[in-house]
């Protein structure tokens, strides 16, 4: 497989962009890439001593010739409409320009409040992020068009806006955690891919073990313990968050599972919560059921063996559901059950 050549120009884009960020002491923060919502991450604007000041922008980065026009460069708006124009976190459009080398900015969302008709937007030839004028109109521009308190997004039924608002969220957690706590309250609401956004931005509270934590991706610690406290979760939640489990890679390491589990271990209540939801499972959602099971076998450890017993009395559906033959042989021949 061949890799593109605009795949390359703009990973080099955001690498340049992401330099000039370090090299302010500004915080960027990627997102994930495989959809794409709009924004290629976040960044938090600091002070001269490196302080974060509270205020943040989101950003696509375009990079490459192909963006140039006669009057500088045009960022086309496409599908991306409604996500920039209502995101409450400003959307900056940056412009990398392989020829000179040089960053150019133009606020995306700024510019469709005034013109929802746009069809691309233009970034000026002259405004250039390593232009210290220009610099102090971007943050003036950020300051004007950031709209206070949590993204309605979040009730959208775009994907694009849901997505996009969950990273919102995230990234405004920052310096509110009623942002993400917004997230977990609306979880059942959320659609697929809003719910894999908000979860992953949850993930990010607790101490997941295979998180290569940084200050770009690590929130405060009494933002991460308020949000962690919000993870008290009900059987509806708990089924919900287990149908998102990959069967090619389950609770492994890294994976989705993994996520899952790491917030369902913040409710302390979690082992009774995986219970219940197996035997409440067992007979219209067997593979939620067998998750369930997973789960709760290996919170119990070595108690393990006869606990299956237990709940196979309980549920007979259980002891002929997906993975029962490896519980009972596992159980029988090691004495409990791992999730790796």
């Amino acid at each position: 497989m061949r890799v593109l050549d605009t795949w390359v120009t703009s990973k080099q884009a955001v690498n340049i962009f992401t330099t000039w960020c370090t090299a302010r002491s500004w915080v960027f923060q990627p997102v994930d890439a495989s959809n794409d919502f709009g924004k290629d991450g976040y960044v938090d604007i600091t002070d001269d001593d490196g302080t974060l000041t509270g205020e943040l922008f989101s950003v696509q980065v375009k990079g490459g010739e192909s963006w140039s026009a006669t009057d500088g460069y045009r960022i086309p708006v496409g599908k991306h409409r409604e996500v920039w124009m209502n995101s409450p976190v400003p959307v900056i459009g940056v412009v990398h320009d392989p020829r000179d080398g040089r960053l150019r900015w133009a606020n995306l969302t700024a510019a469709l409040r005034e013109d929802r008709q746009l069809v691309s937007i233009h970034v000026p030839e002259d405004a250039r992020l390593d232009d210290d004028h220009q610099l102090q109109l971007l943050m003036e521009s950020v300051r004007t068009t950031t709209r206070p308190g949590l993204p309605l997004a979040l009730g959208s039924a775009n994907d694009d806006e849901q997505e996009a608002a969950a990273w919102d969220c995230f990234a405004i957690a920052r310096r509110n955690a009623d942002a993400l706590i917004a997230v977990r309250r609306s979880f059942l609401a959320l659609g697929e891919r809003g719910r894999l956004a908000g979860l992953v931005a949850l993930a990010f509270c607790t101490p997941h073990p295979d998180v290569a934590w940084t200050k770009q991706n690590m929130l405060p610690g009494p933002i991460q313990q308020v949000v962690c406290a919000s993870m008290r979760w009900t059987v509806p939640e708990v089924w919900q968050l287990l149908e998102m489990v990959d069967p090619e890679t389950a609770f492994e390491r890294g994976s989705i599972g993994q996520c899952i589990y790491m917030l369902l271990f913040e409710d302390p209540d979690c082992r009774r919560l995986a219970r219940r939801t197996a035997l409440a499972a067992a007979t219209d959602a067997p593979t939620v059921a067998a998750w369930a099971t997973a789960l709760y076998l290996y919170l119990v450890g070595e108690s393990g063996p006869a606990e299956w017993t237990r709940l196979c009395a309980e549920r007979p559906e259980l002891a002929d559901g997906p993975y029962a033959d490896h519980f009972t042989a596992t159980l029988r021949d090691v004495g409990y059950i791992t999730l790796t």
